[in-house]
């Protein structure tokens, strides 16, 4: 098992045109829903804002009474900490990021197209990792599944990258016009755990809603279905304590938890992959060479 925390990312270059909304203006007289886009200048947030109130030369992001924000523009969708919004374009795109730290992993989530080119650069512009993975289709129960079913590909990528500062350069591919895009990408330092056993417990939470009206008549809101996963991790006992410190460190943190591992047997588990936070941790000093660490996460949107 190993942990996954995003290192502040940035959009450095895109194809993506920044163009949601209108830029914010301070000469401009705005009305209540107007939409204003703050993209420009050192203290650009790259988020669409509504207007709340009437108002005139307000900046959105220090009036909360006056602007709310409303999603991040469609260039900046996948750095931002939601999984759910995607930046996605028709036919593909490529975008250049830029990270803080030094990172050892990438991880692609909420991916839709056939494959992704990724180039990692140094500071002087040096390649010093590349290389391209697709987005498969590897879930199916059996063959008439997996040519008549519905389509389940794998939407999270994790890859190993070198132990550089620089940039990060994406190129998301497609098949024709199809979509390409992501919805979130993770670049950081993957930390190990311990040794995930079998026996990890998978919930699913549906956040659909059902609604019966006075004539008994009942419709159904389709919402997400979101995760919960208990591991069973064994660790070395002489490391106990810096995983403690380690995981007091990682609370409130969004973060990629990548339970599927080796250890299970060489089998692929990719339902143990979960973005989302720590709920629960248990250490119990089982014995001089070896303890028990429970671990319970949530998935996040």
């Amino acid at each position: 098992m190993r942990v996954l925390v995003s290192q502040p990312l940035s959009v450095v270059a895109s194809t993506v045109p920044e163009t949601d909304a209108g830029e914010w203006a301070s000469g401009t007289a705005y009305t209540a829903g107007q939409e204003a886009q703050v993209t420009a200048g050192s203290t650009a947030t790259h988020m669409v804002y509504a207007a709340l109130t009437g108002n005139t030369g307000k900046y959105p992001p220090d009036n909360a009474t006056d602007w709310a924000p409303l999603r991040p523009t469609h260039r900046w969708a996948l750095v931002d900490p939601y999984y759910e919004t995607r930046t996605a374009v028709a036919g593909g795109f490529s975008c250049t990021l830029s990270y803080d730290g030094v990172p050892n992993a990438l991880a692609l989530l909420n991916v839709v197209g056939v494959s992704v080119d990724y180039v990692q650069r140094n500071p002087g512009g040096d390649v010093v990792h590349s290389g391209t993975v697709g987005v498969v289709n590897p879930h199916a129960l059996d063959w008439e599944d997996y040519f008549f079913g519905p389509d389940l590909p794998n939407r999270e990528i994790v890859v190993p990258l070198a132990l550089w500062s620089g940039t990060l350069e994406l190129t998301f591919n497609s098949i024709e016009d199809g979509l390409a895009g992501c919805g979130q990408v993770i670049v950081g330092m993957s930390r190990y755990l311990g040794k995930t056993l079998y026996g990890p417990r998978i919930g699913l939470r549906p956040y659909s809603r059902k609604t019966t009206d006075e004539y008994g008549r009942t419709s159904i809101s389709k919402g997400r279905v979101l995760r919960t996963v208990e591991y069973d991790v064994q660790v070395e006992t002489s490391r106990v304590t810096p995983l403690v410190q380690l995981v007091k460190t990682l609370d409130a943190e969004r973060l990629l938890l990548l339970g599927n591992n080796e250890e299970l047997g060489g089998e692929s588990f990719d339902c143990l992959n979960i973005y989302g936070f720590i709920k629960d941790v248990r250490t119990v000093l089982s014995g001089p060479t070896v303890s028990d660490l429970a671990i319970e996460v949530e998935e996040l949107a």
